[in-house]
């Protein structure tokens, strides 16, 4: 008994008629007919995934072109600003035939098929660079989520008022008017104008008596 039994139904531009065979590997195979009129004998999962949308027909349609006044080459922009490119074959392709730019371009380098747990980097922040050089490909959502969280971190760091280590530590007075004089810098050679328990006193209206 087969697990999933995909007769009558549809997907994309085909529509499953009946069972074919299976192949050696356990992978049953179906007898489809698609929209254009032709009859394909495709695997489930290619049909059931959506890695297979058709006979072949769309790929030939999208190879010779589109005639319509709104075709920009295969193009078109996401409202996140993405690029999506004219691609009705691929597995991720949206209703109107168009998937990411990126996806594709990272697919061809990796010489395979990006599983659903991976995700598309761009290194420079650019989303619509997809040059080669410019992608990155993680794993998962929570380790790209972990790059760029690393990286806002990096960026706070890199502060402009840290003390220069060729230049000597110099003595100043608390901010508060208390008196006490301390090394500006700290040992992080971040900058300070109060002792430790002084920020506040001056903006309390406080007066700090020595000892």
């Amino acid at each position: 008994m087969m697990r999933n039994n995909l007769a009558g139904r549809r997907f994309g531009k085909l529509t499953v008629i009946r069972y074919d065979h299976t192949e050696n590997n356990k992978n049953a195979c179906w007898l489809c007919i698609c929209d254009c009129g032709n009859l394909v004998v495709l695997r489930g999962y290619d049909i059931s995934s959506g890695h297979t949308k058709s006979c072949g027909c769309y790929r030939r349609e999208f190879a010779s072109g589109n005639s319509s006044k709104w075709w920009n080459g295969g193009k078109a922009k996401h409202s996140k600003g993405y690029t999506r490119t004219y691609n009705p074959e691929h597995p991720r392709s949206d209703s109107n035939g168009y998937v990411f730019e990126h996806i594709v371009v990272a697919e061809g380098v990796l010489g395979r098929s990006l599983n659903e747990l991976e995700v598309v980097h761009h290194i420079n922040g650019n989303k619509r660079d997809n040059r080669p050089e410019n992608l990155m490909v993680f794993p998962t959502t929570g380790d790209h989520i972990k790059h760029h969280r690393l990286g806002t971190i990096s960026k706070r760091r890199q502060r402009q008022d840290l003390m220069d280590p060729q230049k000597p530590n110099p003595i100043v007075s608390c901010a508060c008017g208390c008196g006490t004089t301390f090394l500006k810098y700290d040992s992080f050679r971040r900058p300070r104008k109060y002792v430790a328990g002084h920020n506040n006193l001056k903006d309390a209206g406080l007066e700090v008596k020595d000892a």
